[in-house]
Order: structure tokens, then C-alpha cells, then sequence
């Protein structure tokens, strides 16, 4: 009917966008982060959580280069970085000296004596920019080591240097000429001055660790429990007529492995490189998607009767209003997720 078809099509629609979202918002960022910045404003760099009392450790090291003035790495804990990205934001628009005094006094204001263990002077080509306490990583130019309160931390490039007048330790900034900075930035848990490191947890920020297991034990139970499946569906198609619910809610199993094992195949090579295979992660969440919210389709025709009970659904209209509904849901969260900034199991 006519209705039906305008119902396939809006279901499709909602499908292809919640796909979207996911994959712009959800991707998984690389701790291996290299770029060209303009110089102007700020770039955003990456967040790495750390967790307290287990002799965890994160490290930020890498290399800078351009033909022109230096400019300032801000890798800030979350309770520094709430305030002093309410900043940033504010002034995005133009940065100029007074712009810098405001972003970097917020930053000396909340962290007092420390606020120099979060600045780095980038690109460095001598000793002077590395605290003695900090043993730099060979072949880098900057290194950071932190291992306190669990929370995250942010990187951050902002067009800001130091004053002449701040070098007796008073925080005071101004903005530097637009010019453009290449980077090479490493973000890693563990020691990597130390050979022997865990490659499950080495590239991964904390709340990702353990996320290679997951997936190799749910494709595990995928090629378990998905032959069995097959096997049954085979006997059944000899004896009676199948059911169309039950090829899609095949069809829906192996896009679902396909997914998992895509997103396998591309964590294995982040744990290497800590920037793994992004397009085949965007596929496999792709299909996972698709299967999800066709196996969801399956259930609520189930719980109808569907092929059980009756052979004919009626109030297929109720029935697209509550699948839309759990699709207009997961949007919701999805965007209040981005807006509230929540962090969670991290205080801030």
C-alpha cells in the first residue's frame, strides 16, 4: 500500500542518519595524532583518560615543526580544562594579546604553582622547555608524564607564547602570527621509554582498555552460536516453508559479525600503530547499525505473533511509531551526550 511504502522510506531515512551520527560523533579518535595547524586560534588535539591507584601512567610526547614563532601545548586535567575551554570558546573568534592573557590566566589562576607542568613551548629545539623531572622520549621534543587523580586529560594547541616579562615565572602572554605548525603527537599508557609494553592497553586511553577482549569473545560467540543457527535453518528449509522474518533475522546475524569482526580488525592495527584502519571501523559500524535495528524489527514483529499467532499484521502503524520511537531516543542521547558534556565513571 501507499502508506506502506512511505513507511519503508522514512524507516530508511532514519536508518542512514542515526548511521551518520554515530560515525561523525562515535569514531574512534587516533592516539597517533599528526596534522597541519593553521597557527590561528587553537587545535584541539586529543583527550586520554588515566586512572589513580593502580601505577597508571600516561604520556604525551612528539615533534613540532614551521618557519615562524613558537606556540604553546596546553595537556591540561579536566578539572582545569572545563574552565579554560569556556575560554577558548569564548574568544575563538579573533586572538590577540588580550586573548591570551584571559585563556592562559584562567589556566595559572586554577593550577597556582603547577600551571607550568601543563605548558610545553612548541617547536623546541633545546633543553630549555622540558622540566628537569621529566625524562624526555628519544626522538621527540616535548614529553609529558602524569599519574595522579583519575580524570581526563586534554591537549590543546593555542596561538599564545610568553611574554619577555614572564620569564621570572609570572603568567603573562601574548598572541603570536598565524603561521602553519605541523605535528607528530603520541598519546600512550605506559612508560614508553620501557621495550616491554601491553599491547591491549599500551595505545588505549583507560576507558578503552579491555575493548579488544570484548570483541574477541562476542566474535567468539558469534562463531559458536551462528553455526548452530545455520545448521537449524538448513533442516527447517527442507521440511517447510520459511518465514521471510527469519532469512532477514539471518542476514541481520552476519551483518552483525561482519561488523564486530571489522571492528577487530581495525583495533588489532591501532594497538599497533594507534591509528588503526578508520574506514573499515566506519563499515563494520555501519552494519552493526543496520543489524541492530533490524533484529529490533524482528522482536516487536514477534511479540505481535507475527507467523505465531497470526499470519496478517494489523496496527502497522503502531508498530513503525514504536521503532521510530527507539530510534528518536538513541538520537536524543546521542546529542545530549554532546552538548551536556558528560564524562563518565570521571570526575572532574
Amino acid at each position: 500500500c501507499r502508506y506502506c511504502a512511505r513507511s519503508r522510506m522514512r524507516a530508511a531515512r532514519c536508518l542512514v542518519l542515526y548511521a551518520f551520527l554515530q560515525l561523525l560523533f562515535y569514531g574512534v579518535k587516533p592516539t597517533h595524532v599528526t596534522g597541519l595547524w593553521n597557527g590561528k586560534g587553537y587545535e584541539f588535539l586529543h583527550k586520554f583518560a588515566i586512572i589513580s591507584g593502580r601505577g597508571h601512567q600516561i604520556h604525551l610526547y612528539g615533534s613540532f615543526s614551521n618557519n615562524s614563532e613558537p606556540a604553546t601545548l596546553l595537556f591540561v586535567p579536566s578539572k582545569l580544562w572545563k574552565d579554560l575551554n569556556k575560554q577558548v570558546d569564548k574568544n575563538k573568534g579573533s586572538y590577540n594579546d588580550d586573548t591570551c592573557k584571559h585563556v592562559m590566566r584562567s589556566l595559572c589562576d586554577k593550577a597556582g604553582i603547577n600551571a607550568m607542568d601543563y605548558i610545553r613551548q612548541v617547536p623546541c629545539y633545546d633543553d630549555n622547555c622540558q622540566p628537569e623531572s621529566v625524562n624526555l622520549v628519544p626522538g621527540s621534543q616535548i614529553t609529558y608524564t602524569f599519574s595522579d587523580s583519575t580524570q581526563f586529560y586534554y591537549a590543546i594547541l593555542v596561538a599564545c607564547v610568553r611574554s619577555e616579562i614572564s620569564l621570572n615565572n609570572s603568567c603573562d602572554w601574548i598572541s603570536r602570527k598565524g603561521s602553519n605548525m605541523r605535528y607528530d603527537v603520541w598519546f600512550v599508557s605506559g612508560d614508553p621509554l620501557d621495550t616491554k609494553h601491553n599491547s591491549l592497553t599500551y595505545q588505549f586511553s583507560y576507558h578503552e582498555h579491555g575493548v579488544i577482549i570484548v570483541l574477541i569473545i562476542v566474535v567468539i560467540l558469534y562463531g559458536v552460536l551462528l553455526p548452530f543457527h545455520l545448521i537449524g535453518y538448513t533442516w527447517l528449509l527442507g521440511k517447510c516453508e520459511m518465514p521471510n522474518f527469519v532469512k532477514v533475522f539471518t542476514v541481520a546475524l552476519f551483518m552483525e559479525l561482519i561488523g564486530v569482526g571489522f571492528a577487530l580488525i581495525h583495533y588489532s592495527v591501532y594497538a599497533d600503530d594507534g591509528k588503526g584502519v578508520m574506514a573499515l571501523y566506519d563499515l563494520g559500524f555501519f552494519f552493526e547499525v543496520l543489524a541492530d535495528y533490524v533484529l529490533l524489527l524482528i522482536v516487536l514483529l514477534i511479540a505481535k505473533g507475527y507467523r505465531i499467532t497470526i499470519s496478517v499484521i494489523r496496527q502497522k502503524r503502531l508498530l513503525f511509531v514504536v521503532w521510530s520511537l527507539y530510534f528518536i531516543a538513541v538520537i536524543a542521547f546521542v546529542i545530549w551526550a554532546l552538548v551536556s558534556y558528560v564524562e563518565l565513571f570521571f570526575s572532574y
